[in-house]
């Protein structure tokens, strides 16, 4: 059974008397809290109070607790909520359904809209049918947010007792299957699918979805008119070594996909599809299509790939993967390069390009295009682009020549870059203790240059400054590149401005450091090394 305490969810777990808390006086109840902040604040114990046992956890780590019975919100069945509220117009109901079922005899008005957020809301098998007799052909639009649903299943039931629904918030409603006791064995549970052909709009944030990509799509399938799909911040998965792509409904036009655990994606067959959400997904940094030919997704206007590793604007910039993208956020990229590099988007992370900023943008990178360039290995794609933008504004520079190679399936090899954020300190940085501090890993192209990598850290700063609740300008932070050794990850003397990262991981065995740290806190450069312990700041989020 599902319980809330204010704004905390969880599992009963034991309900009785403690003598040795309050000698019997009132009843308690054992909860092993969700995961997540309510479980940290919450959860003191395993179900052991003072040496004996209660009752035990289903999750690692444990996080548990004892609360008074009369303080704890118990699940009421979706009839009884729907009575309360919504019987007699605005009034309540003298005869409400009963717990068990629905009692036929109340009287109930039609109702379009039903909005039973945080009530505390769960599904009773046994009221179904009586269920969709009273609401099944009125209700259009229902909120049960933040709830005590417990199964995948029970949104099964109810989308077939309220057949005319278009709109449904599940959000915040932890789910699993039925005959699942535990988050770990979801691959034995039986595949659900919801079935509704007038569901247009979905919300299923938050509600603990710990499954494969694949077992989502299947979940939705039949729910054949979705057009708005939310799964943001569950810990969604997708295999790398998926054979075939997702099939989501061909209705389907928005689909969020934040805040979960994707590492890549391949091409999505939605046709109408508009809107995709990838962002804070941290892992992200990778998306194909089926062939050098396919589209992406053939109708995708906006795409938010914020908070996450991808860097690969050569996808992005292929109007043949994205042939209407016209709005995009990818702020740790630069803003210029991105607008140079795509010459039809019409708005970067939130703001409009005009024609000026457009202008300004392609001539500055052109300025950051120089003839050292010649040493990378650069795309088709790229040069042809900037070919044609040294046509447009009359430079007459002869175009650096393509001396690297790629891959024969057409995309650049990729290095792997560890960003590290550090203070000033004396002693070295070791790679058994580079743990200890801040870090994210991103893989770039090899043909990379250092200037690129740069910007790349200095759009950071709302990563790596993010423990003292403010942005660090860019001109305020330091980037250096590092080298391991014996003796622990060195700074190095400042790279050529465009020496690509296929020539820096020449000279270092395993990945490319970047060192990043604000420049109050720096040293001249010379034989200095790089801290060992902790920065004396607080780790950012």
């Amino acid at each position: 059974m599902r319980v809330a305490y204010g704004p905390a969810r969880g599992d009963l777990r034991w309900r009785g008397r403690l003598p040795c808390i309050d000698s019997g006086q009132y009843e308690w109840i054992g909860i092993e809290w969700d995961p997540g902040v309510d479980a940290e604040q919450h959860g003191r114990h395993d179900g052991t109070l003072r040496g004996q046992r209660y009752f035990h956890c289903e999750r690692v780590p444990a996080r548990a607790s004892f609360v008074r019975a009369d303080h704890v919100q118990f699940p009421q069945s979706l009839g009884v909520a729907l009575d309360k509220t919504y019987a007699h117009g605005s009034e309540r109901s003298s005869e409400p359904f009963s717990v068990l079922g629905v009692n036929g005899a109340t009287p109930c008005v039609p109702r379009r809209t039903a909005t039973l957020t945080h009530t505390g809301v769960a599904w009773d098998p046994a009221e179904q049918e009586q269920l969709s007799t009273r609401y099944g052909s009125s209700l259009r639009c229902l909120d049960i947010s933040y709830g005590l649903f417990e199964f995948y299943e029970d949104i099964a039931e109810l989308l077939q007792a309220l057949p005319e629904l278009e709109e449904l918030d599940i959000s915040g409603n932890r789910l699993r299957f039925r005959n699942d006791s535990t988050d770990t064995a979801l691959q034995t549970a039986p595949l659900v699918s919801w079935t509704s052909q007038s569901l247009r709009i979905l919300r299923c944030n938050h509600v603990g979805m710990d499954l494969p990509a694949a077992t989502v799509v299947y979940l939705v399938r039949g729910c054949v008119a979705l057009e708005e799909l939310r799964l943001h911040g569950n810990r969604i998965r997708l295999e790398r070594s998926l054979e075939h792509p997702l099939a989501f409904p061909d209705a389907l036009e928005r689909l969020y996909l934040g805040a979960n655990q994707l590492r890549e994606l391949t091409h999505i067959p939605a046709s109408r599809l508009r809107l995709l959400d990838l962002s804070e997904n941290v892992a992200f940094d990778t998306i194909k299509a089926l062939d050098a030919e396919a589209s992406f997704a053939p109708s995708l206007h906006s795409l938010n790939l914020n908070d996450t590793a991808f860097t690969d604007l050569e996808v992005l910039a292929n109007a043949k993967h994205f042939p209407r993208l016209g709005a995009l956020r990818l702020r740790h990229l630069p803003r210029e390069h991105i607008i140079a590099r795509m010459p039809c988007l019409e708005k970067l992370n939130g703001s409009e390009i005009s024609a000026e900023e457009r202008r300004e943008a392609e001539l500055q990178f052109l300025h950051d295009w120089t003839a050292s360039t010649s040493a990378a290995s650069v795309s088709k794609a790229l040069l042809l682009r900037v070919a044609a933008l040294r046509s447009r504004y009359g430079m007459e520079a002869p175009m650096p020549p393509n001396h690297g190679t790629t891959p024969s399936n057409g995309h650049p090899t990729r290095i792997l870059v560890e960003f590290i954020w550090l203070a000033n300190h004396q002693t070295p940085l070791h790679l058994d203790t580079a743990s200890d501090f801040h870090r994210r890993s991103i893989q770039l192209a090899a043909q990379t240059p250092w200037w690129l990598v740069v910007r790349i850290a200095q759009g950071q700063s709302r990563w790596i400054c993010g423990c003292k609740g403010r942005e660090l300008p860019p001109e305020d932070v330091s980037v250096h590149l590092g080298q391991a050794s014996e003796n622990g990850i060195q700074l190095q003397p400042e790279t050529d401005w465009l020496d690509t990262l296929d020539t820096l991981k020449s000279t270092m065995d395993g990945p490319v450091y970047v060192l990043i740290r604000p420049k109050q806190c720096q040293d001249p450069i010379g034989a200095k090394a790089i801290p060992a312990h902790q920065s004396q700041h607080d780790p950012p989020d």
